[in-house]
């Protein structure tokens, strides 16, 4: 009989997050120089004919170039000394402003003082990474942006403060912007779309919603979060012509090349932090944690349990690719599940996913192209994994190489123990285990072979030489994360990226034996399943382990040592170990049963 523990157990029980979720961040870091909360009231009003005044800053016509209505800013007061007109009243910070006919007949809104200029004069750190890209390439910081912008910018803080359920965001009318498998913006779309998020960014920050600050954050990280790029990137003028009719080159955008191969698009980054805190129609669990490591582990662990690998954009499983390309739609269950997320291209969707979740809890990570060997042959976007890199302005990062490892690759409930008392880890360090292990030390991951490298890419340089060519329409490839060391012997033998299996069968003789014992001892640290399951074969459990692990560990023509190297008997005994201490074969298979179930 179907119990209801059976139900809720899952690989890592996340049901006791909401135990350590009771905890109110009311306790925040220090603000490391830099403080947005802000102080005062503003008075703005706006004449009764200005069209689209429903939004604090303004609607633009569509058809300007970034016009804007006339707007007055009266004057900036201390709260103690707003006096509310006959009829109005106070506005009250979270929830709202006071709305009344002016005596004059103007509209009158008594609003916080949300000039985010000011606010950024005292975090110049958090300013100085506030970047746009123009349409001609040209990289403008935030104190050079034109009166427009930062307007827009003050109305898009202003509708997040006030709690507005329609932000006023420029959506792309989707039958028009999706062509070739791209997403097409015009300047305005492209501005409203990082605008929003940079917008949300900073208010959580003035409003103290997460424990860490943004003025915490080095230069680099920051950059992760207001970089433009990071959303789209401006087309550039190209032999390339097939884009849809009001488009244009040199001036209209498209998606960032790091999610090229899969469409996603974040236009109310409120859903995204929803989900993060448990508050969202699809997670009622609360992933935010003590600090940025504690929540990037429930993340983790989350996202392990709950979301497939697609396929080709989902077409072999009946998916319409055009209806998954805003964020809120990956949230939800796919189509014909009860609970998993599908990342219908793979890898490159699943880190977009992941990077903007994160991001909407102010948690910068880097969206990474990575390389099972070094070669620049072959076109980037499709020779390269994409990995995810946290702390990438420290001197150790940690690096998730390849996204698919956490939810892809061998997938399955694990059962780590305590390597000296041979006794299974809790829920709550188990997790902790999965995240370190998975987000390996950029120190740790390199003495097992993996070449950290974080550059950005350019178009026919490097990493990016084969590109293509006289059609290529972007300025920059995005950034790159490193790749593993392969023999001088193996990349004689490939000029190219191997065509077929019997050729990567070659090949992982030389490069798969140093990627392949990294996971290998991730299986070892993690227990997984699939890993565990050899010992539940009681007639050829023992011989088939024996076989993985030698045809794992053998081969290695790189010239480079693993720093640990382990006797088959340490991997048998370790299984046993592990199912042991879990409740034996019959438990973990009912616990791999369970967490099926759950991504069904």
């Amino acid at each position: 009989m179907k119990s209801k523990t059976s139900i809720v157990v899952r690989s890592f029980v996340l049901g006791t997050l909401l135990i350590f979720q009771s905890v109110q961040y009311s306790f925040a870091q220090e603000n490391c120089g830099c403080d947005l909360s802000g102080k005062g009231y503003s008075v703005m009003h706006f004449p009764d004919d200005m069209p689209g005044h429903e939004i604090p800053g303004g609607i633009v016509d569509p058809d300007s170039e970034f016009a804007f209505p006339e707007t007055e800013r009266i004057e900036t007061i201390d709260p103690s000394e707003l006096e509310p007109l006959p009829g109005t009243g106070y506005f009250v910070p979270g929830q709202g402003y006071t709305f009344t006919p002016y005596p004059s007949g103007h509209d009158v809104w008594f609003v916080p003082y949300v000039n985010v200029s000011d606010r950024l004069a005292a975090c110049e750190r958090v300013r100085d990474a506030i970047t746009w890209r123009e349409g001609d390439g040209r990289v403008v910081p935030f104190k050079n942006w034109s009166d427009y912008q930062k307007q827009r910018l003050d109305a898009l803080f202003q509708a997040l403060w006030n709690g507005n359920p329609n932000l006023g965001v420029r959506r792309p009318d989707l039958k028009k912007a999706l062509h070739r498998k791209r997403i097409y913006l015009t300047r305005l779309e492209a501005f409203d779309m990082f605008a929003v998020n940079v917008a949300h960014s900073l208010f959580l920050e003035a409003t103290r919603q997460t424990r860490w600050r943004l003025g915490c954050y080095s230069e680099k990280d920051l950059e992760h979060i207001f970089s433009s790029d990071v959303y789209c990137t401006p087309i550039k003028p190209s032999d390339e012509t097939d884009y849809p009719s009001h488009i244009k080159a040199g001036r209209d955008y498209q998606q960032s090349f790091a999610t090229q191969n899969a469409p996603l698009i974040v236009y109310d980054p409120r859903a995204a932090f929803e989900f993060m805190s448990g508050k969202h129609a699809n997670n009622k669990i609360s992933l935010l944690g003590w600090d940025q490591e504690e929540t990037l582990t429930f993340l983790t662990t989350f996202m392990h349990d709950y979301w497939n690998h697609g396929d080709n954009w989902g077409l072999h499983a009946g998916v319409d690719w055009k209806k998954t390309v805003f964020l809120a739609d990956q949230l939800a269950p796919a189509p014909a599940k009860k609970k998993a997320r599908m990342a219908y291209s793979g890898c490159h969707h699943f880190a977009g996913i992941f990077q903007a979740l994160s991001r909407s809890v102010n948690i910068p990570l880097a969206n990474v192209g990575t390389q099972e060997y070094k070669t620049y042959t072959g076109y980037y976007g499709n020779r390269s994994h994409r990995g995810l890199i946290y702390g990438v302005g420290s001197s150790d990062p940690r690096i998730l190489w390849h996204v698919d490892e956490i939810y892809a690759v061998r997938p399955g409930p694990i059962f780590p123990i305590d390597s000296s008392s041979k006794q299974a880890l809790l829920p709550n360090p188990g997790m902790r285990r999965f995240f370190e292990v998975k987000w390996a030390k950029a120190s740790d991951l390199q003495k097992w072979g993996f070449v950290y490298s974080l550059e950005q890419v350019k178009p026919g340089i490097g990493w990016g030489s084969n590109d293509a060519k006289n059609y290529e329409d972007y300025y920059e490839f995005g950034w790159f994360g490193g790749y593993w060391k392969m023999s001088d012997r193996a990349q004689k033998l490939f000029k190219k990226p191997p065509v077929n299996m019997a050729e990567w069968d070659i090949l992982k003789q030389y490069v798969g034996d140093l990627s392949g014992q990294w996971n290998l001892e991730c299986y070892y640290q993690l227990g997984v399943w699939d890993f565990v399951k050899f010992a539940c074969d009681a007639q050829y459990g023992e011989s088939k382990m024996r076989q993985f692990v030698k045809d794992t560990t053998t081969g290695n023509r790189t010239g480079h040592t693993p720093p640990v190297v382990r006797p088959i008997s340490d991997y048998w005994q370790r299984v046993n170990d592990c199912l042991n201490a879990h409740g034996g074969c019959q438990s973990a298979e009912k616990k791999n049963k369970d967490w099926e179930k759950g991504r069904q």
